[in-house]
């Protein structure tokens, strides 16, 4: 891993150029949005809802990979935030919350006496998160958080994957705005 104080920065200029052809959107409206929305909660109705306005517009309103002077067809978007979802059932991403909680809590509460497996899994998660190996430290050029990875200090990998994927959604909560690009460094 090179060092981030002696990195070049025009090695990364690319990077940084408005105008690439991925930020055109395309208009989606109201109506598709509810369509969109309805499918998600059909098919993901205990987590539809994780999905904010917001993303689904971002997703929906993206070029077309086979044809970018067009907009996404709305089942190519189904198929992509239909994915989305299910990796995070995949997971465990929508009990993530409640395991910090139970791992937080006492050794005796009813949660942990009743699944000692999934206590052990929640301790797991919630000690990957005091290794150091992910921290938030520093902000971009436009003033967006950077979240360090640190991967030669993690102790285990499938805790730390779970820990990593629930500091990123805090993130999005905290920005609480449209999706923008992200800042991840490993």
């Amino acid at each position: 891993m090179s060092d981030p104080a002696n990195l070049d920065t025009d090695e990364f200029a690319d990077a940084l150029e408005d105008g690439s052809p991925d930020d055109r959107t395309f208009e989606v409206s109201p109506e598709e949005l509810s369509i969109i929305r309805g499918e998600l909660a059909c098919s993901f109705p205990d987590d539809f809802n994780y999905l904010s306005d917001a993303y689904v517009l971002s997703v929906a309103s993206k070029p077309y990979s086979k044809d970018p002077t067009i907009r996404r067809p709305l089942d190519y978007t189904m198929e992509k935030l239909s994915a989305v979802m299910e990796w995070r059932q995949e997971i465990g991403a929508p009990d993530m919350e409640s395991l910090i909680e139970l791992a937080n809590g006492p050794d005796s509460a009813p949660d942990a006496l009743e699944d000692p497996d999934r206590y052990t899994k929640a301790k797991a998660m919630a000690s990957s998160l005091n290794y150091a190996a992910m921290y938030w430290h520093g902000v971009d050029k436009e003033g967006r958080p950077i979240l360090w990875i640190r991967c030669n200090r993690m102790v285990s990998v499938v805790p730390c994957v779970c820990a990593i994927y629930h500091i990123y959604v805090q993130y999005l909560r905290y920005l609480n705005s449209s999706p923008q690009k992200q800042n991840l460094i490993f």
